[in-house]
């Protein structure tokens, strides 16, 4: 949805909530009519639930002030309620007052013009928006290296070049990438080991595609490369169409999936405005207002 779609919506329910302020006040004031002279600890629950949730909701449609008078009158509720005690004296008169000082504010229309910039939903690297998927190659050809890099980064994809299995090793341990490329005679000429028992545990255990780069294509190998935990094996020269196929199909397994939020609120028109701004910022909503549903 574009920014001036978006806006409309949310002044719609701007209007909307507006409109209905009046009758939650009449909801309330009714409830503490109800109320005089006497205890009854459903209606005073009822009472502060209907208090509580135009504190919280006020402020999120413009009127800061109804929030703030809602926020008092809610904290004497809730000391009426723990000393169980019913609403006389003193928190009686201020409830009063209170609920004639949120009718005016009703009547003065919200305190703020609706702001012309969307809500921001503050995010991790690893946000709902798919980064650029990031490659680890491990090449002990500096030029080929170097080549595989460009070509990779041409087609969208963040290459890190290492030369040296530590220094992988280091920058795994701070972030893992979304795929490995390794150059399979440069592990066994680091390791000392046989090809068909390279020590790929830690990328296994990690999750992380490993692609296999290897100067010969003899059986063997291809069963080492397989034995090791590899995803694919590309013998050189490397054909920089299937290379990038080869990633595709490994990092879409990977791509970040939407968040996917529930909404759970027995405030339909809070819900509906939190909705519309998570849905703003690219996650999958769900609203209900019925908990056992």
């Amino acid at each position: 949805m574009d920014q001036p779609a978006l806006l409309h919506q949310m002044q719609l329910l701007r209007e909307e909530y507006a409109s209905g302020l009046k009758l939650r006040l009449q909801q309330i004031e009714g409830i503490f009519q109800q109320l005089e002279g006497q205890q009854d600890d459903d209606l005073a629950q009822e009472l502060f639930r209907q208090v509580h949730s135009l504190a919280g909701s006020a402020a999120s449609f413009g009127f800061i002030r109804i929030s703030t008078q809602a926020r008092s009158l809610e904290a004497i509720l809730q000391q009426s309620i723990k000393q169980d005690k019913p609403l006389m004296g003193k928190s009686r008169q201020q409830i009063s007052e209170g609920i004639g000082n949120l009718q005016q504010l009703t009547r003065d229309g919200p305190d703020e013009a609706l702001s012309s910039q969307i809500p921001s939903i503050a995010t991790s690297d690893d946000s709902i928006e798919s980064q650029a998927f990031k490659v680890y190659l491990l090449e002990s050809d500096e030029s080929q290296g170097a080549e595989i890099q460009s070509q990779l980064e041409y087609a969208g994809f963040s290459v890190q070049l290492f030369a040296d299995t530590k220094a992988l090793r280091q920058a795994m341990s701070t972030k893992l990438p979304d795929a490995i490329l390794m150059d399979i005679m440069f592990w066994q000429r680091e390791t000392g080991e046989s090809d068909t028992d390279l020590p790929l545990k830690n990328f296994k255990d990690a999750g992380v595609p490993v692609i296999f780069l290897a100067s010969r294509g003899d059986w063997q190998t291809r069963l080492g490369a397989v034995r090791a935990g590899g995803q694919a094996y590309l013998t050189r020269p490397v054909d920089s169409i299937q290379l990038l196929n080869l990633l595709e199909q490994v990092t879409r397994k990977r791509t970040i999936q939407p968040y996917r939020v529930l909404i759970v609120d027995d405030a339909v028109d809070l819900a509906r405005y939190y909705a519309l701004v998570l849905d703003n910022a690219g996650m999958q909503v769900e609203t209900l207002t019925r908990p056992e549903n």
